[in-house]
């Protein structure tokens, strides 16, 4: 047990490591990042090669993008935008089957962007969000230091409300700040209609 404990505190995002192959299995389309890092963006770019899908990874740090670009797992179906997610938004036109945001934490961009990918996102596709959970005290000392709108944890709970999409955040992962998953339903199928 404490060897299992061992190697899952080793790996940066595991719960992106295991879905995203699952995903990719029955969803077809591309793959978004948006806020890139090393060790999210070699699991992206990993199953991109494996999957033969097309992997965009949007960051507006320079230093990001070609430390990315000079990374050995870097191949020819990853396309790397420098920018904020509203520049990469204006000229995406894909259908995205796994969404990474995080990028900017505060409300209003992070509803932009989960409401402009679910509107392209393929059916069963998924966006995962992370820093979703408003844990005590973590809030309170990043409100004090540079991100002073960090409140991604209200988008998800406007999205637990929306009838068009299934969400289930894990509490635990990301350094326990909370990633969560937010599935696009399709309406038209009988078991969404009960």
């Amino acid at each position: 047990m404490l060897q299992v404990e061992k190697s899952i505190r080793k790996e940066a995002w595991p719960i992106l490591d295991r879905l995203i192959p699952v995903i990719l299995a029955h969803v077809k389309g591309c793959m978004v990042e948006i806020g890139m890092g090393k060790y999210s963006t070699r699991i992206f770019a990993k199953y991109s090669e494996l999957f033969e899908r097309k992997f965009y990874g949007c960051d507006s740090s320079y230093r990001m993008i070609e430390a990315i670009k000079l990374a050995p797992y870097i191949h020819d179906r990853v396309e790397l935008f420098k920018g904020n997610s509203y520049q990469f938004m204006e000229q995406f036109d894909d259908t995205p089957a796994v969404v990474f945001l995080d990028g900017c934490h505060h409300e209003g961009i992070v509803r932009q962007e989960v409401h402009f990918f679910i509107e392209r996102m393929a059916y069963d596709g998924v966006i995962f969000m992370h820093d979703t959970m408003p844990l005590e005290g973590y809030y309170e000392r990043k409100l004090l230091t540079k991100n002073k709108e960090m409140s991604t944890y209200k988008i998800r709970q406007e999205l637990e409300k929306m009838p068009h999409v299934n969400t289930f955040t894990w509490p635990f992962s990301a350094g326990n700040c909370g990633v969560t998953m937010v599935i696009k339903k399709d309406m038209n199928r009988k078991f969404y209609r009960l």
